[in-house]
């Protein structure tokens, strides 16, 4: 209940209309736009009917300050026992007039910028933790000869970090800072995984290496998901990269000389780009959201079933962004990964790999709605894009890269900023948007063939053959 009062709060406010007085309760993340419609019907007799012949209604701050239709009333400042003024939309409202030219200056410069506050210091006290714990994580790595030592105090760094995030989370009920202080223990465990592997004469990450600190970074992100009630999104996506990174050297462990790292890259990078159009249904799956069901006949629909309680249903639903926003966000840090390795091989084969999956997820990206989830696939495709681009230039000789390269860049360039001028104002058409389906499923069909090929599986049933 106390995730619902959170995430859905409500802000008792005051409106004056020019017929009544209205003392009510307000979402305070839906749009005002979404808000006013409720407000003009209890707000007096024909008020909307009204607004016609005055271009419509706005509310306003006892300062004459209009507030923003698209956004919610939390993110403008309205708090309880705020009174509003809904006033129609061209009539004028004067600015304050001062007496003094001081008052001026300060109201300025209020205006111009926002002062600081508790919650400032609270966030950068925060960022300043989380940086020092990635400085010492990095500086362990880099110390040579220490890796024993090293690697003791990493996996203690992690569980501090896991338990301390943990205790803040459900000890002091404060979850937003106890997922602070646990999100960097699976980058520390995993640093400390390696180090704990690394042997005198052994080759710096290599893959014996990447398991343990895998496996130690699946651990600790497991163990931040279970006692971190926030930002759970940040934990599985470390789940999902441990994971990753796990199958991946587990490929090159299990196959040694038969599998490197170019193909451990391509394998898991393709199979990430096949399941992740059944992330969404997943996540529905795993949050356990109920379905709507259909009555089968007349004794279902006098049942009368009213189905689970509106809280239960609102914290399923954001249990269930929180599942997709994970999955989304470690799909995008393995395969950025595994892109820029199947990049820096160098070859035909894996750079057009490589390519094409930056593409597919860039076309993908257009099916998420919600923005950061759509950010993922969109950084997913343009990182892709660029360590290709990357790689494809160092390949080729410098008349090359000037003849192909530099010419490609400036289309791209040229053709993102005309995509962004034309698509902010309209939407893409319908035959677009097929379009684009049809060559989703064609790059992602054209993924196996190619990781077969980089595999070497074409040369090898060859060689069966005779």
């Amino acid at each position: 209940m106390t995730a619902v009062t959170d995430r859905v709060g409500l802000a008792r406010v005051v409106v004056m209309t020019p017929k009544r007085r209205l003392t009510v309760a307000l979402p305070e993340q839906i749009p005002v736009a979404a808000l006013l419609p409720a407000l003009l019907r209890q707000g007096g007799e024909d008020l909307a009917v009204d607004g016609l012949a005055t271009g419509g209604w706005v509310l306003r701050k006892v300062d004459g300050t209009a507030l923003d239709a698209t956004r919610g009333l939390a993110p403008q400042g309205i708090s309880d026992g705020e009174l509003l003024c809904l006033v129609p939309l061209n009539q004028e409202w004067p600015e304050p007039e001062y007496d003094d030219v001081v008052d001026v200056i300060a109201d300025g410069a209020r205006r111009a910028q926002r002062a600081w506050t508790p919650a400032f210091t609270r966030a950068c006290g925060l960022g300043v933790t989380v940086a020092s714990v990635v400085l010492l994580t990095v500086v362990l790595l880099l110390t040579p000869g220490s890796t024993g030592p090293a690697a003791i105090v990493l996996l203690a760094l992690a569980a501090v970090l896991t338990i301390g995030g943990a205790a803040l989370s459900r000890v002091l009920a404060d979850a937003k800072a106890g997922a602070v202080v646990a999100a960097p223990a699976g980058l520390v465990a995993l640093a400390g995984g390696v180090l704990l592997a690394q042997g005198p004469d052994q080759p710096w990450l290599g893959p014996g290496q990447l398991m343990t600190g895998a496996a130690a970074m699946l651990l600790f992100s497991v163990a931040g998901l279970l006692g971190v009630a926030e930002r759970r999104h940040i934990f599985i996506g470390s789940t999902v990269t441990a994971l990753g990174a796990l199958a991946g050297a587990a490929l090159v462990t299990i196959w040694p000389g038969t599998v490197d790292r170019v193909d451990a890259a391509a394998v898991v990078t393709t199979v990430l780009l096949l399941l992740s159009p059944a992330f969404p249904l997943l996540s529905v799956r795993l949050a356990r959201i109920p379905l709507p069901s259909v009555p089968r006949d007349m004794d279902d629909l006098r049942s009368n079933d009213t189905g689970p309680a509106f809280p239960d249903v609102v914290v399923r639903v954001v249990r269930s962004t929180d599942i997709l926003t994970g999955l989304m966000l470690g799909t995008a840090l393995i395969t950025v990964t595994g892109l820029a390795i199947l990049a820096a091989d160098g070859s035909t084969v894996p750079l057009v790999l490589a390519g094409l999956i930056a593409l597919a997820h860039l076309l993908r990206a257009r099916m998420l709605v919600a923005a950061r989830q759509r950010l993922m696939p969109l950084l997913t495709g343009l990182l892709g894009l660029a360590v290709t681009v990357a790689g494809t230039g160092f390949a080729l000789g410098e008349a090359q890269r000037l003849a192909y390269v530099v010419p490609f860049l400036v289309l791209v360039a040229i053709g993102s900023c005309a995509a962004a001028l034309v698509y902010s104002r309209q939407q893409p058409s319908p035959r677009a948007g097929r379009w684009a389906d049809i060559f989703d499923v064609l790059l992602t069909l054209a993924t196996a063939p190619l990781t077969a090929s980089v595999l070497g599986l074409y040369a090898y049933v060859r060689g069966l053959a005779g």
